[in-house]
């Protein structure tokens, strides 16, 4: 039996609009897949250089005033509240500047001076060689921290 044009037409509209659901289907599917990885990308990276600064901030003074003044200017309170008892930074308030300092000082007095040129008086230093005074006896070894491991490992 031979369909009425109209009838014709109309199936031709349902297939029509079951295709062009099929492919906006299909087409949401894959932008939620690629917003997906985009942001399991952006938290990766954060997650990367978040970890970065607070080894280096445990490390380097400058670095932990820097890190300090940004964690006091977050703008929102639960942010902030995050690191109220935090006492990972050198220095910080927490009540462990003595344990942090301990460890600065075993890994290195001259770690700022490794930064800035400059040694523990302020002077410069110019290049540093093994041969140089410091503070830090000779048999004792500096140690590295995870980025500064991976480095030394890829050269």
């Amino acid at each position: 039996m031979a369909l009425t044009p109209e009838q014709e037409l109309a199936k031709a509209k349902e297939e029509y609009e079951t295709v062009k659901a099929q492919a906006k289907a299909r087409y949401d599917k894959i932008k939620a897949r690629h917003t997906a990885a985009a942001r399991k990308l952006d938290t990766r990276r954060k997650i990367i250089v978040g970890g970065a600064l607070i080894d280096m901030a445990s490390r380097d003074e400058k670095v932990a005033g820097f890190l300090k003044r940004l964690i006091d200017k977050l703008p929102r309170d639960q942010d902030k509240k995050v690191f109220e008892e935090w006492d990972a930074l050198p220095g910080n308030d927490g009540g462990s500047s003595a344990s942090s300092k301990t460890r600065n000082d075993e890994q290195g007095a001259s770690s700022s001076a490794d930064y800035t040129g400059l040694d523990s008086e302020g002077s410069e230093t110019g290049n540093r060689s093994s041969s140089d005074s410091s503070p830090v006896p000779s048999d004792t070894k500096k140690v590295l921290s995870y980025y500064e491991q991976e480095a030394a490992r890829r050269k």
